[in-house]
């Protein structure tokens, strides 16, 4: 299969080419709705930090949006050649990734050095994400990280209405715990 199978269109984002036609179509409209690529959503989102001092200074130190009971927030999915990228801002603050699919099925992510790979999960309520594998990478180069040592990331969505989701992220160390949570609703009317 050449990269090119991968590539989203205008009207099938990375995520829908994960599924046969039949599951995706089990999945919830408005979740479905949250993936069209070139839509700008917004939402407001509860934000937490890991409780320990560590986690509280690496969440500082990598620029993570601040812990907030009430935040206003955003996602634009852009459609590049083979990827989306995911403009995303919490009370202003950007954080940004890129997003594709990889030869196996899987949804790859990558935040700055971090990769991470998730097998995506149609389920009643949305959609959730098994985590699959993380790496370092650095150019062309891509270093598996133990799974000991690796970040964890657990996330689902879920259709609240016909026009609204509820996201839930939250990411983990060994040893540390949480580092970064957040939880909030965003619209998805098309």
């Amino acid at each position: 299969m050449s990269s090119r199978d991968f590539a989203p269109t205008e009207l099938q984002s990375i995520y829908r080419q994960c599924f046969p036609e039949r599951e995706w179509e089990q999945v919830p409209v408005a979740v479905r709705l949250a993936h069209k690529p070139d839509a700008e959503r917004h939402g407001t989102f509860c934000i937490v930090h890991g409780r320990g001092f560590i986690a509280r200074c690496l969440a500082r130190t990598l620029r993570l949006p601040g812990a907030a009971q009430s935040v206003c927030g955003s996602v634009k999915i852009l459609a590049r050649p083979n990827r989306e990228e995911w403009k995303r801002k919490f009370d202003g603050v950007p954080f940004n990734t890129q997003q594709w699919r990889d030869a196996r099925g899987f949804v790859v992510e990558r935040w700055r050095m971090i990769e991470l790979r998730f097998r995506l999960v149609a389920c009643q309520e949305g959609l959730r994400y098994e985590q699959a594998g993380a790496a370092l990478r650095l150019g062309p180069l891509r270093a598996p990280i133990p799974w000991w040592i690796a970040p964890r990331v657990s996330a689902v969505e879920s259709a609240v209405g016909p026009d609204e989701i509820r996201v839930n992220v939250r990411v983990s160390l060994p040893m540390l715990g949480t580092l970064i949570a957040y939880d909030g609703r965003v619209e998805v009317a098309p």
